[in-house]
């Protein structure tokens, strides 16, 4: 991440190291889905999230989620990529 923190994609949420700390991610506190498969971080620093329940972008710790119901062909995405225009 541009601040210097990792995120992790893993199968129990999304984990974000961050000076020797890590904070989970997980449908306990927003994600659709704990099964994290692909991120994608955009121009604004928004992590999205390819889960199988869904994407989830999250920014300055607040998590955004979308699913079929907001949109999307399907809840289970295989990848997220950020085009040209952010």
């Amino acid at each position: 991440a541009p601040d210097g923190s990792i995120w992790f994609a893993t199968t129990r949420g999304l984990h974000h190291w961050r000076e020797g700390r890590i904070t989970v991610f997980d449908e306990r506190n927003g994600l659709p889905s704990g099964l994290v498969n692909r991120l994608a971080m955009d121009r604004e620093g928004g992590l999205w999230a390819s889960t199988a329940r869904g994407l989830a972008r999250i920014l300055d710790g607040k998590i955004t989620r979308f699913t079929k119901k907001d949109g999307l062909i399907a809840d289970r995405n295989g990848a997220v990529f950020v085009d040209k225009d952010g």
